[in-house]
């Protein structure tokens, strides 16, 4: 029989210490290695639901793709045209890895690597970095 999560059955020495809005929502990121995952968590009662969410994720071609699972991989294309997920996930083998397209790079997040990726196209100064709803949503 499953057993539904619940403070009690998480933190037991906190049911009567805790104060939390049973309105709130939280969000989480499962950044992996080669899959990403966000999830949402609302309270029901006094259970924790866990939803993941489905993301669009641009293609190649300017379709969108929708799915709870994200390739962990970004393609730079040029200009502001930056794919993350599966449209950047199609592309690793077309463009070159460290240049124009990144991935399985989760475990070198905070470390000094050096100039690894030294072949990367650079982007304009003037160019900002974002992820716009049309991109990842």
């Amino acid at each position: 029989m499953p057993q539904n999560i619940t403070i009690n059955s998480l933190v037991p020495f906190l049911e009567n210490n805790l104060t939390v809005n049973p309105n709130a929502t939280f969000i989480g990121i499962d950044f992996g290695t080669s899959t990403t995952v966000v999830s949402m968590a609302y309270w029901e009662g006094k259970t924790i639901k866990v939803e993941p969410l489905r993301l669009n994720q641009k293609l190649k071609e300017g379709g969108i793709e929708t799915s709870d699972l994200v390739p962990t991989v970004i393609a730079y294309l040029g200009g502001n045209n930056l794919l993350i997920g599966k449209g950047a996930a199609d592309l690793k083998f077309e463009l070159k890895k460290g240049k124009n397209v990144w991935y399985s790079f989760k475990m070198e997040l905070g470390e000094d690597i050096g100039d690894k990726y030294f072949e990367s196209i650079v982007l304009p100064k003037n160019w900002t970095t974002v992820i716009s709803k049309n991109q990842l949503t």
